[in-house]
């Protein structure tokens, strides 16, 4: 059968450094990791999304081709001409 697995990593370590001829010494005793840290805030511009909701939703490959043109013919992203879009739509059905 196989070799019996040393489970003991210090152990082990300790074992492997006694038979070679360096002088360094494994303490048995790990040190305690440092506290963990907050994780940072993500990365995005303050305030660009607060306040706002998510809405998605299919449109035709011709339709998507000229939100794309007309947002780079205007330079405005394409969720401000939507947000413009709906504006028009709620005004028109008395909104």
């Amino acid at each position: 059968m196989g070799r019996k697995r040393d489970t003991d990593i210090v152990g082990g370590l300790e074992k492997r450094l006694e038979g070679s001829s360096t002088s360094a010494k494994v303490s048995a005793a790990p040190e305690p990791a440092p506290a963990p840290q907050a994780a940072p805030a993500p990365s995005r511009k303050a305030g660009a999304r607060d306040g706002m909701k998510f809405v998605g939703f299919y449109t035709t490959e011709e339709q998507t081709e000229k939100l794309r043109v007309l947002a780079f013919e205007t330079r405005q992203e394409k969720q401000v001409l939507m947000r413009e879009a709906l504006d028009l739509l709620f005004k028109r059905y008395g909104q």
